[in-house]
Parts: structure tokens; C-alpha cells; sequence
């Protein structure tokens, strides 16, 4: 994860399970990990972005999770041991209808450098952690090929 953020990604798409008595990354089917499917502790993961914000002090980092943590405040936990909290972007504080995002250098002076969004919409309201839906449109462009048109759409 370092060197991904060394080399200038500052987004990252991350899926979260609960899987052996902790937080894991994983890709999997059905909100379950499984040995074959587990790739590691999600910690070590969380640990490598706070010490990138931290040698950092001008970056900020997204961290978009699809989140099949039913840990009681699990996500919260993890974020709190990697001592990532001091960087979160409060969810209080983000735009709601359509409303502007601070400006960048505004970020970085408030230290809110870590912006994460979860595909569970409970934890906005359980742990403060920002439902993605809430804050984000997927824009996808499907290429439709018209009897009348010679080209393909532009997207």
C-alpha cells in the first residue's frame, strides 16, 4: 500500500469482512471471507495510510470500503488502532445536497485529510462514517448504438 501511495494514489477501494476475530481485507462473494479469498488484516493496511498522511502533511486520502463489517463499531476500532481518527474528515462537515466541498487548503489546515466512505448505510448514523450514496453519483456510460446514428455516443 505504500508504494501505491508513493506513486500518487489517493484513492483507494478497499473491501472490508470481518474474518477471524478481526477486520480483514478480502474479495469475496455473499458478505463471507474465506481462507482462499482472505488477502490480510486490514490493520496493516490502515497503519501504512496514517504513516503516509503522517510523512505527509499536504496529501489527503480517500478510502472508498465495501463494507460487510458487522462487528459492533468494528470499522470504528480498526480506524482508532491505526490512529487514523486525527486526519477523519467528520461526516458533519461534508456537503449535503449538492453544497460545496471546502477547499483543499482548508482540508489540510483543519487536518481533515482522510475522507471515507462506506457501502453500509448504517454506519453514517452508528459509527460516523460517511454512507457513499449520500455523497457520490456513479457515472457510468453505456454505449447505445442508435438505428439513426453512424457514431457511437460520446460519454
Amino acid at each position: 500500500m505504500s508504494e501505491t501511495l508513493n506513486n500518487g494514489v489517493r484513492a483507494l477501494m478497499l473491501d472490508v469482512y470481518d474474518f477471524r476475530d478481526d477486520i480483514w481485507l478480502c474479495h469475496s462473494k455473499g458478505g463471507k471471507c474465506f481462507d482462499f479469498t482472505a488477502f490480510e488484516p486490514a490493520i496493516g493496511t490502515m497503519m501504512e495510510v496514517e504513516a503516509f498522511l503522517s510523512a505527509n502533511p499536504s496529501e489527503i486520502v480517500t478510502l472508498i470500503l465495501e463494507d460487510y463489517v458487522s462487528s459492533d463499531h468494528g470499522l470504528s476500532k480498526l480506524f482508532h488502532s491505526a490512529g487514523l481518527t486525527k486526519y477523519w474528515f467528520p461526516v458533519s462537515s461534508m456537503p449535503r445536497d449538492g453544497g460545496d466541498w471546502p477547499r483543499v487548503r482548508d482540508m489540510i489546515r483543519r487536518n481533515h485529510r482522510l475522507l471515507v466512505f462506506t457501502s453500509d448505510e448504517s454506519k453514517e448514523r452508528a459509527e460516523g462514517i460517511a454512507y457513499q450514496w449520500n455523497f457520490m453519483v456513479e457515472n457510468q456510460c453505456k454505449l447505445q448504438r442508435w438505428k439513426f446514428l453512424r457514431k457511437k455516443p460520446r460519454c
